[in-house]
């Protein structure tokens, strides 16, 4: 029997092989038969109707607004008092914390990258590296909320004072020091976007062939020049890390709208006020009446940063699956080693020129011992920069939502500002229920979808994939306001209309992860069942979906993680409650939702009730992100 071999763990993997489809499509019929294959079935059609919804929807709600403004929309600007609705402003706002949150954390995220892959001890690597890539599960609504209270009188103090004495940059940094201001905004992002590129880099750095790295130790590299090899041969793959970033960057909006300022206006310095496309939404969309060409212009901002956030992360997902970002060894252009240690060309690879070589490195060497170290020592600083973040929010969250937690803070109910007693009881089983009523919308579509892709490979398939991609690219707020229109407006606010969204949020996630954990099934397993007399669904309940259990387990658990801390679609669809409410038919609260709304008030008992409720969100998300590590490391224990 002929075969291939699973790119990802060496082993053949059914659908590659010839013949087995052809036995199982002889298996399928039955009552078993017909109903796997509408779970299938269904699963790719329910998905493919939540794209097409999402998308027809969104051009639906917003095309009063596009024929009322025509292309002027993109330069205008927004004023409602004489039916203007232009996002130029908002554009510009959105690419100017963008390109800052880059500026800064592209070399941090590269010299931590570097760090941790090639100038670390393993043991060392792995604990700091996770300790960075933890920021990325901490919920947008908490760096925002964090940035608000404690950075904006930093940078209202210390830090717009301070950029304004620098002599090359300070006509950047003109105007009153105001705290939120396109600069803390650009921090803020800069912060949530510095995992991706972390983590994203890393994995490239180590895709690239050991073969390299040996080359250049056995020339007499020494390991800066080698990590610099390294670097030259991952780039792809730094790329793809860096435009994911962007995307990230480009799509958050709760955070955002902290820390921005929020001022309908073009920034004439990085240290004034602004707004940018999700921040403006945020701003707008409830102020807004139904119906009107207002409400139909914000939801035209909707579809603009949908479109630039899709191109930006479809153009990061298409680097990284590109061949020249595979683990080919082929796939990697790598720098020759001979270039770095010596700038002479080379021709052919003669006894002499090997000569030249060695002697070339030794007369270098103390030269190349001292941009090493410097090297080392700026990676060394990216890395305490990169740390420093994650130390100072969470030691800031657990310092002030320490004190709030108690059984009645945790159990009772919320009380108006000034009264003792306050309580978030009502937010925790709020998000229980929410959120658990999207695990069971999502589980059973993504399954079915990724049944559905692994064993139908060919256009139809590739294209419910790239679905998925924009999906999981779309910013938050786009799906929020999706599930308003189709929901909300129809039947009002609930607690199953925050979950519908949430569940929009989980499933393209869950079905790449269930697909990458169907596909470690070998097709060894495949015919033993096939052998026995099995029939398809049979052979897949009983074998396929038991040994890819702990990856099943894994992708869905950190998609849910990533649901809970997501505040934006709950903003429009849930609408809270000061009680308590177990029936997903009726307005509930949330822990996001309470965070938000208690974050911007006045009242001490307010702000600290947004501590503690930050505090147990993140707790939660903790719990969930390690759960699905643990199963992860046991997956791979399994399969070494």
């Amino acid at each position: 029997m002929s075969s291939t071999e699973n790119d990802a763990t060496g082993e053949m993997t059914w659908q590659h092989v010839p013949g087995i489809r052809d036995a199982l499509e002889d298996r399928h019929g039955g009552r078993g038969g017909r109903i796997y294959g509408g779970v299938r079935w269904g699963g790719a059609g329910l998905f493919s109707i939540i794209f097409l919804g999402l998308i027809g929807v969104l051009l639906n709600q917003s095309w009063a607004g596009f024929v009322h403004m025509g292309p002027s929309i993109l330069w205008k600007s927004w004023d409602p008092t004489h039916q203007i609705f232009g996002v130029g402003p908002f554009v510009i706002g959105t690419l100017l914390t963008t390109l800052l949150a880059l500026v800064l954390a592209v070399p941090i995220g590269l010299g931590t990258s570097l760090w941790l892959t090639e100038l670390a001890p393993r043991r060392l690597a792995g604990l700091l590296g996770g300790a960075v890539e933890f920021l990325a599960a901490i919920p947008s609504i908490v760096v925002g909320f964090w940035g608000l209270i404690v950075l904006t009188p930093v940078f209202t103090n210390y830090v717009e004072p301070f950029v304004k004495t620098i002599p090359l940059l300070k006509s950047l940094f003109t105007g009153p020091s105001l705290g939120p201001s396109v600069l803390l905004a650009g921090v803020v992002l800069a912060i949530m976007v510095l995992p991706t590129i972390v983590s994203l880099s890393r994995t490239a750095l180590s895709g690239v062939d050991l073969a390299d790295r040996e080359a250049g130790r056995a020339l007499g590299a020494t390991r800066w020049q080698v990590a610099r090899v390294v670097l030259t041969g991952a780039r792809r793959g730094v790329r793809a890390s860096i435009t994911l970033a962007m995307g990230r960057a480009l799509g958050e909006a709760i955070a955002v709208a902290l820390v921005i300022g929020n001022r309908v206006a073009v920034p004439k310095s990085l240290l004034a006020p602004a707004s940018t496309l999700g921040s403006a939404v945020v701003n707008f969309f409830a102020e807004a009446n139904p119906g009107t060409l207002e409400k139909s212009s914000v939801v035209a901002i909707v579809v603009v940063l949908l479109i630039i956030s899709v191109a930006v992360n479809a153009g990061g997902q298409f680097l990284l699956r590109s061949k020249l970002a595979s683990r080919d060894p082929e796939a990697f252009p790598t720098t020759d080693v001979r270039v770095v240690l010596d700038d002479t060309p080379w021709g052919e690879d003669r006894p002499e020129q090997r000569a030249r070589i060695r002697e070339s490195a030794a007369a270098s060497l103390p030269r190349r011992r001292r941009q090493g170290r410097a090297g080392a020592a700026l990676c060394t600083l990216a890395l305490g920069v990169a740390l420093v973040p994650l130390i100072a929010l969470v030691g800031y969250i657990v310092l002030k939502g320490g004190p709030a937690l108690s059984w009645q803070f945790l159990s009772g109910l919320p009380t108006p500002p000034g009264i003792p007693g306050n309580g978030i009881g009502n937010a925790i089983v709020g998000t229980i229920i929410i959120v658990a009523v999207a695990l069971v919308i999502a589980v059973p579509i993504s399954l079915g979808a990724a049944l559905f892709v692994t064993e139908h490979p060919g256009r139809i398939s590739s294209i419910l994939r790239f679905a998925g991609d924009v999906l999981t690219g779309a910013p938050s707020i786009a799906i929020g306001v999706f599930a308003y229109a189709v929901i909300v407006v129809n039947f009002g606010y609930s607690g199953f209309a925050g979950s519908a969204a949430l569940s929009v949020l989980m499933i393209p996630v869950m079905m790449r992860a269930d697909e990458e954990a169907i596909g470690t099934v070998s097709a060894d397993l495949w015919d033993a069942g096939l052998a026995l007399g099995s029939k398809r669904g049979r052979v897949v309940r009983s074998v396929v979906l038991r040994t890819a259990l702990p990856g099943l387990i894994s992708g869905n658990i950190l998609a849910l993680a990533r649901a809970v801390g997501e505040t934006a679609p709950l903003l429009f669809t849930i609408f809270g409650s000061q009680l308590l409410v177990v029936n997903p038919g009726s307005p509930m609260a949330a822990l996001p939702t309470t965070i938000w709304n208690n974050a911007t008030q006045a009242y001490s008992d307010a702000q600290q009730a947004a501590w503690g409720a930050a505090l147990v969100l993140l707790i939660l998300v903790v719990i969930l992100s390690t759960i699905a590590r643990l199963v992860a490391a046991r997956l791979s224990r399994m399969a070494s």
